[in-house]
């Protein structure tokens, strides 16, 4: 009996450690690496991107960035678009959203 609830807990535990790697976390451009705002910035036409977020996944971080409607870039393109970057400013993804269902 002692050993299955051993058992239980090391395995409730490790269950956690492991959701607690894959999150994300809203933050503000001034909260992430300069490389990474500067990317954004650019690659958002100067247009402030409406949410930003830090993502882990297994130990390794990025960005996404979210422009939307509210951006004054995109209210004259109407463009809606997501970008995931690294801290040091690779571009992991870079999605146009605005003929998804969902984001207009």
């Amino acid at each position: 009996m002692k050993a299955t609830s051993l058992l239980i807990a090391s395995v409730t535990f490790a269950v956690s450690a492991f959701a607690a790697d894959d999150r994300e976390q809203n933050v503000s451009l001034d909260q992430i690496p300069a490389p990474a705002a500067q990317a954004i910035q650019k690659l958002g036409g100067g247009a402030k991107p409406e949410k930003v977020s830090k993502e882990s996944d297994k130990g390794k971080v990025a960005f996404e960035a979210t422009f939307g409607k509210g951006g004054h870039r995109r209210e004259a393109t109407g463009k809606r678009e997501e970008i995931v970057i690294t801290p040091d400013s690779k571009v992991i993804e870079r999605e146009d959203k605005s003929h998804d269902k969902d984001n207009n």
